[in-house]
């Protein structure tokens, strides 16, 4: 049997949308605004206000990415800001 891993990462996100990370396989992800601006999140085509506005991650807040299903195919996660540029760092197991 083989021990588990985790998977980390930092990415620098600003008013295109960017690839934070993938969640599947029935695993969550925990996810950190380390920077100074809301980050949005969703998928690729995120935005920070209208009809796909994301989900608001404010600057120094984390929050779990809720796990698609076992038999899911992997999810990528995208975020945008509405100015500026924030860091969002993760961790997947």
């Amino acid at each position: 049997m083989t021990n588990p891993t985790y998977n980390a990462g930092a990415v620098t996100v600003d008013t295109q949308p960017s690839l934070v990370c993938t969640v599947g396989n029935g695993l969550s992800a925990l996810l950190q605004n380390t920077g100074d601006v809301t980050a949005y999140l969703g998928g690729p085509d995120v935005s920070a206000s209208g009809a796909n506005t994301g989900f608001p991650l404010p600057a120094g807040t984390s929050t779990t990415i809720p796990k698609p299903s076992a038999d899911s195919a992997p999810v990528d996660l995208y975020a945008i800001t509405a100015s500026g540029t924030t860091t969002l760092s993760w961790l997947t197991p």
